[in-house]
């Protein structure tokens, strides 16, 4: 399609050329001059005119159908701007043979001069630069074309409600991270590691938005399980692609013309989009540069073979890297350290890898983050609140994971008495050994209590109403956890064979330790990501 308008915009152009030695035809007298004037004025309407009539044919054809023809190919135009340029240029030496035979009373009765002529080519050249044109329009066209993941980039609005690191948090890490991307000397690429919870996306998006800040982000993709185009790599190479071409104008056009010369390539196995979208063009970049791309939560990638293709392309920025004189291109990379991703890992070149492990910061700086979260978080419900013995007891609690932290605050904000709320989450530190039983066990726990003091008054027998309830909570809850794939409200309705109305029972007093859609079909919205994420990956 690129192309199309390519070709359009030249035959625009040479109607405008034509209307001037229209103009200027009409008012001339009888002569052989003119006589070759009009042929050559025929000759250019019939080659005008024959690519307008191809041009409609194939636009007209299936797209798929179109795709083969080499028409559309930017030789093809630049072959009829060639024709169109020669054809021109016989229409212009007719024109002065015309003007030299001329008599001085027919000069004084023409509506339009040579002089004139000259003058309106002039403009038309002034206002067209057509191989210019045709270099930024296809261009431009052509890098449209590339798919792009929805929601993948950093800043993007899916996830604009996604939080970065408080001030004053993780700043000895971030600065690590920062003065890696600043090195001229520094490894290909940063791998940080950490258990589910540690906050890794959350570091990503600070770090993402830093090297921004600075003019060193290329281009970034947080992998998303419960997104479609996220959870899989199939828009990976071409969405970091379209980012570099942003960011970098000047492998724009290679980008463009890759895909021009082979429109394949956008549906390509991810090895061949690499090379023609990203390493070639990079390859030809004559400007130094730095440039970091940020891939978070490669985790959540859920083919295996996608994964194992992402390692290969990771050597490849390192080759990357190594061959070019001008460009270095880097990655920073988060993950959990499941045994698909460290055996990736560990075929990475130790010269071309740095390492972080989350779990391996030491507990005083873990703490004193955690510390400085709750404060902020705390002080949203009560000013200077809890006393210092409780609000330590809960940092202790929380620490190394953040998301404990989170859910200990958001159970709390729900609390009508918000002492009674922080009591529930401090009786776990002492009842249970487990990290997320010390916060997950008393939430649940109370969550019955309350239900039973709820049905206190009715007449139905109490036993009877807590069985009830535990079997409800158990069939509910417990395929949650145990699906591979978050449901929404509809779907889990269907699968169980009950009523929206009852699913919704079980988990409207869930808000602090699930995540619910607001709409009960909403596709692919996480219904559990905390509880989901705690059951399928205990062992780290």
């Amino acid at each position: 399609m690129g192309s199309l308008f390519i070709g359009f915009k030249v035959a625009f152009d040479t109607m405008d050329r034509l209307k001037v030695y229209m103009d200027y035809w009409q008012s001339l007298p009888p002569s052989k001059a003119l006589e070759n004037l009009e042929k050559s004025l025929i000759n250019l309407y019939v080659l005008l005119l024959r690519f307008l009539i191809s041009a409609i044919y194939i636009y007209e054809m299936p797209t798929i159908k179109r795709t083969w023809k080499s028409f559309w190919q930017n030789e093809e135009i630049l072959n009829f701007e060639a024709d169109r340029d020669k054809l021109i240029g016989m229409l212009e030496h007719d024109a002065e043979s015309c003007d030299r035979i001329l008599s001085d009373y027919d000069r004084q009765n023409m509506n339009h001069s040579f002089d004139q002529i000259r003058e309106s080519l002039k403009k038309l050249d002034k206002l067209q630069d057509i191989q210019g044109c045709i270099e930024l329009i296809s261009e431009k066209i052509d890098l449209n074309r590339l798919p792009i993941a929805e929601g993948a980039a950093f800043d993007s609005y899916e996830d604009q409600k996604e939080s970065k690191c408080l001030p004053g948090t993780r700043i000895e890490l971030q600065q690590q991270i920062l003065d890696w991307a600043d090195d001229p000397d520094g490894k290909c690429i940063f791998w940080l590691q950490g258990i589910a919870g540690t906050g890794k996306s959350t570091i990503s998006r600070t770090v993402s938005q830093s090297l921004d800040d600075k003019g060193l982000l290329g281009a970034t993709f947080f992998f998303k399980r419960t997104q479609d185009d996220r959870k899989n790599a199939k828009k990976f190479v071409t969405t970091i692609a379209h980012s570099l071409a942003i960011k970098m104008p000047e492998i724009a056009q290679s980008v463009a013309q890759s895909i021009s010369h082979d429109p394949n390539v956008l549906n390509a196995n991810l090895p061949k989009q690499f090379k023609n979208l990203i390493f070639d063009p990079i390859s030809t970049f004559s400007q130094s540069s730095r440039m970091i791309v940020v891939i978070d939560a490669l985790d959540e990638c859920e083919k295996d073979d996608d994964i194992r293709k992402i390692f290969e392309l990771l050597k490849q920025f390192d080759n990357l890297s190594t061959t070019t004189q001008k460009i270095t291109l880097r990655v920073f990379i988060t993950s959990r350290p499941e045994l698909l991703i460290r055996l990736g890992f560990e075929k990475i070149s130790r010269k071309a890898l740095k390492g972080v492990a989350l779990h391996e910061i030491p507990n005083e700086v873990i703490e004193r983050d955690i510390s400085i979260y709750l404060k902020h978080e705390l002080n949203q419900i009560r000013m200077n609140w809890p006393e210092e013995e409780k609000f330590n007891s809960l940092v202790r609690m929380a620490a190394p994971l953040f998301i404990i932290a989170a859910t200990a605050c958001r159970f709390i904000t729900r609390q009508r008495d918000i002492q009674k709320g922080l009591n529930i989450i401090l009786s776990g530190e002492r009842k249970f050994k487990s990290r997320y039983g010390k916060i997950y066990q008393p939430i649940l726990d109370q969550i019955l209590i309350s239900q039973e003091d709820e049905d206190e008054d009715e007449d139905e027998d109490e036993e009877e109403e807590k069985n009830f309830l535990i079997e409800g909570f158990k069939e509910v809850v417990g395929t949650i956890i145990n699906l591979a794939d978050p449901l929404s409200i509809r779907t889990l309705s269907n699968l169980l064979d009950v009523e929206e109305v009852y699913v919704n029972k079980q988990l409207e007093l869930l808000h602090s330790v699930l995540h619910i859609p607001s709409k009960a079909d909403a596709p692919k919205k996480l219904l559990a990501d905390s509880m989901w994420m705690r059951q399928n990956h205990m062992e780290e």
